[in-house]
């Protein structure tokens, strides 16, 4: 019999999404899971729509979430032999996207966590397509990945090792990269598998980029990533310069009427970017 997967997916305030993401999982070719629903005081359908799924739903009060908390608390409530981690805003690409993403674990030993493609919808600024093309590129093969990169937008981990080392539930983001780098330290695996494919991108504001750039660089720091480069005012100036430039080049390349905007939006979105992961640092070493 196949192992049963947790799925657990975050939310607060999905009701326009979240329909869309369950009724892609309840079409998967691999049908032995369960849904729990970790919910931060939504005010919107989100419950109800996670209740008419037949999803089991746990509450918890917004002010004592963070994105480790909700992940360990759900895999605690959970029965699975694996836990599946998805954003709520993101929909499985196809039917086989379940069945791709535990397969590696009958291919290799010592496997911590697989983490699938991420392609972006349609209407999604080309900041962000640029940035997904890059990070989860379309390859015929998956990869036994050395570098620190995970995302719990779309993965699979281990019980077994998850039973070892969980989320860390202080930082206020990037509990994905965290574990990653401490999985991989303890000799165990990730594996990035390309066929395994969500649809998922933000759709932000100015502000929103911000703040999650902030939030994540802030977290990185503290955790002495190695995505961290150099604090230096001059850098960041210079990478928003090279962002920008290749951001252009990538509009010009992929034009098309809901792009013109675009023109004037790269740098101010790039200022975002960057300012966020500034301010972020800065913060985070007065602590």
């Amino acid at each position: 019999m196949k192992p049963l997967i947790s799925i657990i997916i975050r939310t607060y305030n999905e009701g326009k999404n979240l329909g869309r993401c369950l009724n892609a999982i309840k079409n998967q070719s691999y049908s032995n899971y369960e849904i729990i629903v970790v919910d931060s005081s939504s005010q919107d359908e989100t419950v109800r729509i996670a209740e008419s799924f037949n999803c089991k739903v746990i509450k918890i009060k917004k002010s004592s979430f963070t994105f480790g908390y909700a992940l360990n608390l759900g895999m605690k409530k959970s029965k699975g032999d694996f836990f599946v981690s998805i954003s709520a805003h993101a929909f499985p690409k196809d039917k086989t996207w379940l069945e791709n993403l535990i397969s590696k674990f009958n291919k290799e030993k010592n496997i911590a966590g697989v983490y699938g493609r991420q392609i972006p919808f349609q209407n999604a600024n080309p900041i962000e397509k640029r940035g997904l093309i890059e990070a989860y590129p379309d390859i015929d093969h998956y990869i036994i990945q050395e570098q620190s990169r995970f995302s719990n937008a779309n993965s699979i981990i281990s019980k077994k090792v998850w039973q070892k080392l969980m989320f860390n539930e202080e930082i206020g983001g990037a509990e994905d990269i965290d574990w990653c780098a401490r999985v991989q330290a303890e000799g165990f695996l990730i594996i990035y598998e390309p066929s395994a494919v969500i649809y998922h991108s933000h759709q932000e504001s100015i502000q929103q980029t911000y703040n999650r750039f902030y939030r994540e660089s802030k977290s990185l720091y503290i955790i002495g990533s190695v995505l961290i480069k150099e604090h230096c005012f001059v850098n960041y100036v210079l990478r928003w310069l090279r962002s920008v430039f290749l951001d252009y080049i990538f509009l010009l390349r992929n034009f098309s009427n809901n792009s013109k905007k675009w023109y004037f939006l790269i740098p101010i979105y790039r200022c975002a970017v960057y300012l966020g992961q500034y301010r972020g640092i800065k913060d985070a070493k007065k602590q």
